[in-house]
């Protein structure tokens, strides 16, 4: 069995054709839930878990790099985020009287994911899904990292 210094003790359950292992993270020193996919577990050797963990090291600046750039995407007319926060100031029963830092100030990490070698079709090793606890919806911000560094934003539900 394989050991990560993030997720501890890495059992993995079949899911389709790939393999998963549900564990929890610490970002912004909150837990979060953390999922890891891989497509091919044998394939998944100590190097990858070196290469897992490593990218956890990284965790609190992708963390922060996906808010900065959620917040200056607010600003701008016609972006993902401005969009996902025109739903909850408009939609969303308790929002109207919000402003745009009280949403950001709600924004909470509801799980992390992790695909390494391409899990899912994921073109990114990391996601870190956003949503608004109170009250809680199925709407979430999506923070990608295709290119290891700079965030992609989506929105999913």
């Amino acid at each position: 069995m394989k050991h990560s210094r993030h997720l501890g003790s890495l059992s993995f359950c079949e899911d389709g054709d790939e393999s998963v292992v549900d564990a929890a993270v610490t970002i912004a020193q909150r837990p979060a839930p953390a999922t890891l996919v891989v497509a091919d577990v044998a394939a998944f050797d100590e190097a990858a878990v070196q290469r897992l963990d490593s990218v956890l090291d990284g965790l609190d600046e992708h963390d922060t790099s996906a808010r900065e750039r959620i917040a200056a995407d607010l600003g701008e007319d016609g972006t993902t985020v401005a969009e996902y926060w025109r739903f909850f100031h408009d939609e969303v029963e308790g929002w109207q009287d919000r402003t745009p830092g009280d949403f950001l100030d709600a924004l909470v990490v509801v799980r992390v994911g992790i695909f390494p070698d391409g899990a899912w079709a994921r073109d990114s090793v990391l996601s870190i899904d956003y949503g608004i606890e109170d009250p809680e919806t199925d709407q979430l911000l999506v923070a990608r990292f295709p290119d290891g560094q700079t965030p992609v934003i989506s929105w999913e539900s």
